[in-house]
């Protein structure tokens, strides 16, 4: 008979005890959790079946082209509500190629070209000038710029853009800080000042529950606008923002974490940056505010016995006192110099290069078209910075090819005008103007540039979306064809490439009539250059390689030829341009080498 202690009877019930408190913990838990385990599985089966996808993918597939992908124009509606900036039609393969160097280029309306379109914005004179002085990579830089955003935005893009593998990331970023979309003087996305709030918001955007919820229990915004004119008003939240302020203080504050993040997020995964320093329009701009020691200041700064240094000085300061703060701070390109050294971003002086080319030393009209946006010239001098601080890098620029600076075609420049008469036509240009009055003089403008030229009418038409920016182009290159104008048809062809980067045709129909013109070869070599590096066609690279013979452009000549060679070695083009060559190149052997395979290739001649 087995005796108990009773130490031994008391063990077993605490054991009890506890296993029912683990069991009723464990309830507890399960029972808490289960609504949360509820959303997780009906957002995936709305992403399943495709929910809202069109809102929260960054990048969608081409129509019909399924193996690129392009900036989705939905996905700012998470920025904005009643607008939507116009996204640059840059299509990307969706699986990038071994010989592909892709850069990705971040920012505001200054990235995005404003007041012209895409194809005069500065990616796209940075695309031309790589992919020319590049010759075993194809170069690919897409323009992700959106006018009002800020650093927000570039803190969400930054992250997607790293799906698309780019090998560099160009940030030309800081304007907006205070009144674009989540600034801390902005209208737009207010969730308070909270920069982990405002991240968290547009991070719950990227849930189809968050977007359907948000959908529910906001009103139906109106139509989404592109037109900037009417932004500047309706962005400003709050008017005067003076210098070292609680609210100026913070609008730094939010740029510092915001870029921080993004650089690390890069350097992190191996992508070069290139940051560029912002620039703004000083002596051509009074200020945009109230303050009067900024007005004082500027109107010391225009007397007309002022030193240069000093002049611009005072404009500097001047700046710095504006109230409505529109244009970028000094302390914003501080904060970035800073950040660059720290993290191992390259940080690019672009303020300093266009400082250089002002006619004055100080910035100005001669470069600006308005109180920050540049004009075609300004922006080629900010993608030549860019373009200097990347040859850096080993796999860029291996040889020295003559590229022209881009000239905009007249349609092009007639649409960017039309652009800026209706910005500065009102709020903050001109406060006194009622916007029914500002709208009532712009449509005056309008039926008038509709009578004064066929470039004028066309840029009209398009800036009402009577025409699409494609079909006004091509319609411009009829009429230049007809007016006998071999350099407008040459400028038009080059900004209507890039409206259709697929076009086989269209670009075969560009070169050969480009061919015909041996006065313009750079604009010959451009074009080839373009749509050789999108179609790998043979018949690009011979253009290429022709053209750049016939200026003198050796080392392009022997580049694209090689190129053409290893596409087809019979090719007669090659054989008898590659013959050109090797003469050029003092090398007879070879010249005879290639002429006698040229010789080979033609149809023999009866007696």
């Amino acid at each position: 008979m087995k005796t108990f202690s009773a130490n031994e009877s008391n063990a077993h019930p605490p054991v009890a005890q506890d296993d029912g408190r683990l069991r009723r913990a464990a309830f507890r838990t399960a029972a808490a959790a289960l609504p949360f385990v509820i959303l997780v599985l009906v957002e995936l089966l709305l992403r399943a079946f495709g929910v809202l996808s069109n809102e929260r993918e960054a990048f969608v597939e081409v129509p019909s082209r399924e193996a690129y992908v392009v900036m989705n124009p939905a996905y700012a509606d998470r920025y904005f509500s009643g607008f939507r900036p116009a996204v640059p039609f840059n299509p990307l393969r969706r699986k990038k190629s071994e010989n592909t160097f892709r850069v990705m280029v971040l920012g505001g309306s200054s990235t995005a070209g404003f007041p012209y379109r895409f194809p005069q914005a500065f990616p796209a004179q940075l695309e031309a000038l790589l992919s020319a002085q590049t010759s075993d990579k194809s170069v690919e830089v897409a323009n992700l710029g959106m006018s009002a955003v800020n650093s927000y935005t570039i803190h969400d893009l930054a992250r997607e853009a790293l799906k698309l593998e780019p090998d560099a990331l160009v940030f030309y970023a800081g304007h907006n800080e205070y009144y674009g979309a989540f600034g801390v003087g902005s209208t737009i996305g207010r969730v308070g000042n909270s920069a982990l709030l405002k991240r968290l918001a547009l991070y719950m955007k990227r849930s189809v529950l968050y977007l359907l919820l948000e959908r529910t229990l906001t009103p139906d915004p109106p139509e989404p606008e592109t037109q900037e004119r009417t932004l500047m008003a309706r962005v400003v939240g709050n008017a005067t923002i003076e210098l070292d302020d609680a609210v100026y203080r913070a609008g730094l504050t939010q740029f510092e974490h915001n870029m921080r993040g993004a650089i690390s997020v890069l350097r992190n995964a191996g992508v070069e940056v290139f940051v560029g320093t912002v620039a703004s329009n000083l002596l051509g701009q009074p200020p945009l505010g109230d303050n009067q020691d900024a007005f004082d200041l500027y109107a010391d700064a225009s007397a007309p016995d002022v030193d240069s240094d000093v002049r611009r000085r005072l404009l500097v300061e001047s700046k710095e006192r504006d109230n409505l703060r529109f244009r970028a701070p000094e302390a914003i390109n501080e904060i970035l110099g800073e950040l660059a050294d720290e993290l191992g971003a390259t940080l690019v002086d672009t303020r300093a290069a266009i400082i250089a080319s002002s006619a004055q030393g100080v910035e100005g009209a001669d470069l600006f078209v308005d109180h920050l946006h540049l004009n075609v010239r300004g922006y080629g001098i900010i993608a030549q910075t860019f373009f200097n601080a990347m040859c850096d890098l080993p796999e860029l620029c291996t040889v020295e090819a003559h590229l022209p600076p881009l000239v905009g075609d007249p349609i092009s420049e007639a649409f960017a005008d039309l652009n800026i008469k209706r910005l500065v036509g009102g709020y903050p240009f001109d406060k006194a103007v009622a916007p029914e009055e500002s709208d009532r003089r712009f449509a005056s403008l309008l039926e008038a540039r509709l009578r004064k030229s066929w470039a004028d009418s066309l840029a009209v038409l398009e800036f009402t979306r009577r025409k699409g920016s494609a079909e006004a182009l091509l319609a411009g290159v009829r009429m230049a064809e007809a007016d006998q104008d071999t350099v407008t048809v040459l400028q038009l062809y080059s900004s209507l490439l890039q409206w259709q980067p697929f076009n086989t045709s269209l670009m075969r129909q560009a070169v050969s009539f480009a061919l015909t013109s041996p006065n313009y070869d750079d604009q010959v070599a451009a074009l080839a250059r373009y749509a050789a590096t999108r179609t790998g066609d043979i018949f690009f690279y011979n253009a290429l390689g022709a053209a750049s013979l016939r200026v003198g452009d050796i080392a392009g000549a022997d580049a694209a030829l090689g190129i053409a060679e290893d596409i087809d070695p019979q090719s007669p083009e090659m054989l008898y341009n590659t013959a050109r060559l090797q003469l050029a190149l003092g090398d007879t052997t070879r010249a005879r080498d290639y002429f006698e395979r040229y010789q080979s290739t033609q149809p023999a001649q009866s007696d």
